[in-house]
């Protein structure tokens, strides 16, 4: 199958706002392959320096949260005074991350009595391996960096297939770690069909799945993966309900619950 292109239509004025392409079948699977190859070399890398090249990433994302926030404005529509807010949030989430990677990936000691001295009993954290993330719209940096960036520090490779209306993200996610000088092959952001999604989650190159997004994509997902006994994160659909009393200030609610 060759390439197609994505237009992302903007919902401040309904123009198409940028153009990307999706990748072959064949480009999809060489990237599975690629993901493979450098996770075994990447698992093998200090956690320190894991850490400080997540640390880097952020900071990259960071110095350009006002032309990040634009561009995700003219992507998904939220108001540009509220954009620039998610990514400070994700510098912040992401940085609580890096800060506690150490001790939440060291070893686990286990203790039993009678047993001391006879035996060192522990539990180690390894990585998975391929981590596939499918990333919502609504908040697309901090959706897929509290997937992505565990995913990367704990030794594991991550291909991130992003929502069509915010794909672009995805490829400023790849251009921060690039720059942070992650290997290549560690992430990698594909622009892939629906069906191409599918097939990728019942490769069994993958090790893991993260999806974010409705209840009916969970079930496709669980589904794709349920011949290959592995794990998968599901955050399906929305739980945020609101009861507006009749006198509250409307103007105002509607601003903030939209």
């Amino acid at each position: 199958m060759s390439p197609s292109t994505l237009s992302i239509i903007t919902p401040v004025d309904s123009s198409v706002y940028a153009t990307v392409q999706i990748s072959s079948s064949e480009k999809v699977q060489a990237s599975v392959e690629f993901a493979t190859k450098a996770q075994k070399t990447w698992k093998k890398t200090p956690l320190k320096q894991r850490v400080e090249m997540a640390r880097r990433f952020l900071d990259i994302l960071g110095s350009r949260k006002d032309e990040l926030a634009k561009e995700l404005t003219m992507q998904m529509g939220r108001p540009l005074r509220y954009t620039p807010g998610e990514i400070k949030g994700t510098q912040d989430r992401g940085k609580y991350m890096v800060d506690v990677a150490e001790e939440a990936l060291k070893d686990v000691e286990v203790h039993e009595a009678g047993l001391e001295g006879k035996f060192k009993r522990f539990i180690r954290k390894e990585p998975v391996g391929v981590v596939l993330i499918v990333a919502p719209w609504n908040y697309p940096y901090l959706s897929s960096l509290n997937g992505v960036l565990p995913s990367i520090i704990a030794g594991n490779s991550v291909i991130l297939k992003h929502s069509s209306q915010t794909p672009l993200c995805g490829e400023r996610f790849a251009q921060a770690w690039t720059e942070a000088g992650l290997p290549e092959g560690v992430f990698q952001c594909i622009h892939m069909s629906h069906a191409d999604t599918e097939s990728l989650v019942g490769n069994p190159l993958v090790n893991y799945v993260n999806f974010t997004g409705s209840v009916e994509g969970g079930h496709l997902i669980q589904k794709a993966a349920s011949h290959k006994f592995i794990a998968t994160g599901l955050e399906l659909g929305g739980k945020d309900p609101a009861y507006v009393r009749a006198d509250c200030d409307l103007k105002y609610t509607v601003e903030t619950l939209v």
